[in-house]
């Protein structure tokens, strides 16, 4: 019986950067989606489909620890493209009581990316992972992801495997959109070695509207973390003012959604950029890049707040306001320029799985 897995990317809305440091962060699930297929085995190998990783099909086996092993050798480039691939699915197996079937698996998310620009920032690693794990999980337990427990269980052990294939960095809030969908407040503990977060669903208040713009300037979210982290080990004091700062903010944006404050949440917006961009000054880190300069230049003169969306450094940019009228006069402004407006949905969907018969 085939399995199908969808589940959604992610919209930062507040909280980058403090949210490692246990700040509450603001995150919304978007409709933009990995979807992955096992179906039943072809032949006698197992076989991956991912033309936005690889071109070609590629055949695998797994040795005796349940590793796959790929039947043709592969440079050290698509090694590293296929690194969630292979750690998400060797993860997933772990959890099968017996051995799996020699699938063929399938996975799209080529929602992701963007014209010639290549891949946005909307979490697609997140979601990758969140989605293959959800499909094997599904392979063995149609019911797998029935209540809250069994959800927040899921949850940590896709948080886990992320942050391994991630090389230990970020905060996991990525992977809470993909698994639960909607608009969450995220907490983390911040100690490296937990994977407890406390994850609230809110509502999205009325009379708030947001317009996501894409700078066209691909950013690393690893260098760019890295290089805060520099500034945290050689400036401890003013590291921790910093976040101290943007902590107050987060919580006080979290709260005004909470309480449908739209005026609270902008100015909110406002202040946060603001400490980002001290955040990119004394780290010496491209967070407020020349793009979203301009971009947060466009908010003032249309009296609308901006701010990046996730670690900066060009990618995504959000412009807020509680007036459709001005975001029409910022959607005029940036048709002037060379960025570019991404249409997207705030979606109350998280993980889906189907099986055949549902589909």
């Amino acid at each position: 019986m085939g399995i199908r897995a969808q589940a959604p990317g992610k919209l930062i809305l507040l909280g980058e950067y403090a949210v490692m440091e246990g700040a509450p962060a603001l995150v919304a699930a978007i409709n933009r989606t990995a979807e992955v297929t096992l179906l039943p085995p072809g032949n006698d190998s197992f076989q991956l489909q991912a033309p936005v990783m690889c071109s070609d099909a590629l055949s695998f086996q797994l040795d005796e620890q349940n590793n796959i092993q790929f039947i043709t050798a592969l440079s050290e480039e698509l090694q590293q493209r296929l690194k969630f691939f292979t750690t998400t699915f060797e993860a997933g197996l772990e959890k099968l009581e017996t051995s799996p079937e020699k699938w063929e698996v399938t996975i799209d998310t080529s929602g992701f990316y963007h014209g010639d620009y290549g891949k946005i920032g909307f979490g697609s690693s997140a979601a990758l992972t969140v989605s293959l794990l959800g499909a094997i999980a599904a392979s063995k337990n149609e019911h797998f992801y029935k209540d809250n427990d069994a959800q927040y269980s899921f949850f940590q052990h896709a948080l886990k495997t992320h942050r391994f294939a991630q090389g230990k960095l970020g905060s996991g809030i990525d992977v809470a959109a993909s698994c639960f969908g909607g608009i969450l407040q995220y907490q983390i503990n911040p100690d490296p070695t937990s994977h407890e977060a406390m994850i609230e669903t809110m509502d999205y208040p009325e009379g708030l509207y947001l317009l996501t713009i894409w700078t066209g300037v691909p950013a690393s979210t690893r260098k760019l973390v890295r290089q805060v982290h520099k500034f945290r080990d050689h400036s401890p004091n003013g590291f921790q003012q910093l976040m101290t700062e943007m902590t107050d903010i987060s919580f006080s944006g979290c709260h005004a959604l909470m309480n449908n404050d739209v005026p609270a949440f902008l100015d909110a917006v406002e202040r946060y950029h603001a400490a980002m961009a001290q955040l990119g000054q004394q780290s010496e880190a491209p967070i407020i890049s020349q793009e979203h300069q301009a971009l947060a230049t466009i908010a003032r003169d249309c009296n609308a707040a901006y701010k990046p969306s996730g670690a900066g450094g060009g990618d995504l940019g959000i412009f807020f306001s509680d007036s459709p009228e001005v975001l029409e006069d910022v959607a005029l402004q940036v048709a002037e320029t060379p960025y570019t407006i991404i249409q997207i949905d705030i979606t109350a969907n998280g993980l889906q799985t189907y099986h055949e018969k549902d589909a």
